[in-house]
């Protein structure tokens, strides 16, 4: 299971998983887990239900080991078939159900499947907090800005002590180059970074269709050796003196 966090996280979440290796015998899953709500219902043209909410009705029961397969719908993200668990726009349902699934143990997952989960903008007091001790690898995506950046130090020990190595950073865009971040955070940064393309971003949000050359576009490109990287398990160095592995 992989968390993403971050103003960028829905767009970069769903590129990697549409990038995941075909070589993975397991099945790449997008989840949407933002406390606000979510978009990715009306961004694949899907329904609201089944999703979310339903898999923590079930969760109060007992959730079975298939609970997010029942929930998820077949969706083309980026030309790619995927399953995908979609959020409630709003806050209130979200809201209400990420305890209960947090609880539950149920977007854990089972074995064959990996889980890209999108958590939004998280912070302590969220939710969907509790995921990130959960997750083989937590991914916090930030733009290399000087504002991007401050809200992300804001809750970077925080983000630490729940995580703990298995935290990196996915710099998306920006003037800060990864070595600079990771010395100023003491957190693992990819050497690689999401690019703007926005040719890329709406064919994510549905407003384009994928062609035959969509792998070629920038953020695709990037998503892929993102997707690589994380599937093999990551060794990133800080330092001379320290490493960080991340295992998904």
């Amino acid at each position: 299971m992989r968390v993403g966090s971050g103003a960028w996280a829905t767009t970069t979440t769903a590129a990697i998983a549409a990038l995941w290796p075909e070589t993975d015998p397991r099945t790449p899953m997008l989840v949407e887990a933002d406390a606000s709500g979510g978009d990715l219902a009306a961004r694949l043209r899907l329904p609201v239900d089944p999703g979310l909410v339903q898999v923590a009705a079930d969760a109060r029961h007992g959730a079975p080991a298939d609970v997010l397969h029942r929930h998820a719908q077949q969706a083309q993200v980026a030309g790619r078939q995927l399953p995908v668990v979609v959020a409630p726009p709003g806050p209130a349902q979200a809201r209400v159900a990420l305890p209960t699934l947090v609880r539950s143990g149920a977007l854990r997952g089972p074995a064959d499947t990996v889980l890209h989960i999108d958590a939004g903008r998280i912070a302590p007091h969220d939710p969907a907090w509790p995921l990130l001790a959960q997750a083989d690898a937590v991914v916090a995506v930030v733009r290399a800005h000087t504002d991007a950046l401050a809200h992300l130090a804001a809750i970077n020990t925080d983000l630490q002590r729940a995580a703990g190595p298995r935290l990196v950073i996915l710099l998306a865009d920006g003037v800060y180059p990864p070595q600079e971040v990771a010395t100023a955070f003491d957190v693992a940064v990819l050497p690689m970074s999401v690019p703007t393309d926005a040719q890329a971003a709406a064919i994510l949000s549905g407003q384009l269709d994928a062609g035959r050359r969509w792998r070629r576009l920038p953020l695709f490109c990037a998503a892929a050796d993102i997707a690589a990287s994380l599937s093999e398990g990551i060794d990133v160095s800080l330092s001379d003196e320290q490493s960080v592995e991340v295992t998904v």
